[in-house]
């Protein structure tokens, strides 16, 4: 297969539908990078299984939705039920946003019905999720944790009244990796047990 072949292959198994990198909303930069990992290990090599590339179940986008409609089937509820469910939660975040206009993409304070209802101006993503119920792909969510003694803390003069202890921590990892191979699509256990362990730890101040 041609290299230019190749990288269309790669992106089209990465969106899920036929686009080129050219047609993308991906930066060039992080489209290649991208597409040279997935060039690198070709689905076949992966630990993700070839039904997953084929089926586009690899893709952030393409998982939530699916991890969204197996909530929505364990609450038993319609599909506009579960939206509207959706945009009461979104609203009380784009209420934030509309506080925040320095920080926001958009800060605009949108009712939970302006959220899930689809129109021109808010049509569907990846059901269930309409445009309005989707962060911008760019948005920053970087967060540090700054770890040191209590000695030095108050050496930088650091109030005692923002001294945060750490008294559990864990780290896990979801198997099986492959979202089509999993019990419950919408449940993390890992996380679950990663609560559990570290709220059952005690390491004291």
């Amino acid at each position: 297969m041609a290299h230019t072949s190749r990288r269309k292959v790669a992106h089209a198994y990465l969106s899920g539908f036929p686009v080129t990198p050219q047609h993308s909303l991906i930066p060039t930069l992080d489209l290649t990078l991208t597409l040279t990992l997935t060039l690198t290990l070709t689905p076949q090599q992966s630990l993700i299984p070839t039904f997953d590339w084929r089926h586009g179940s690899v893709v952030p986008l393409n998982c939530y939705a699916l991890m969204e409609t197996s909530i929505r089937r364990e609450l038993k509820r319609s599909l506009k039920e579960h939206q509207d469910a959706i945009g009461r939660l979104f609203q009380g975040m784009s209420k934030v946003a509309s506080d925040d206009a320095e920080n926001a993409w958009f800060p605009i304070h949108r009712s939970a019905e302006e959220i899930s209802t689809v129109t021109e101006n808010n049509r569907i993503i990846s059901l269930p999720y309409t445009k309005f119920m989707n962060a911008i792909m760019d948005v920053n969510q970087t967060a540090a944790v700054l770890l040191m003694s209590s000695a030095e803390a108050a050496r930088l003069g650091i109030p005692k009244s923002k001294w945060v202890y750490l008294h559990g921590a864990a780290d896990l990892h979801e198997a099986p990796i492959q979202l089509s191979q999993r019990k419950d699509l919408h449940r993390n256990y890992a996380v679950k047990m990663a609560g559990e362990i570290s709220l059952s730890m005690d390491c004291g101040p």
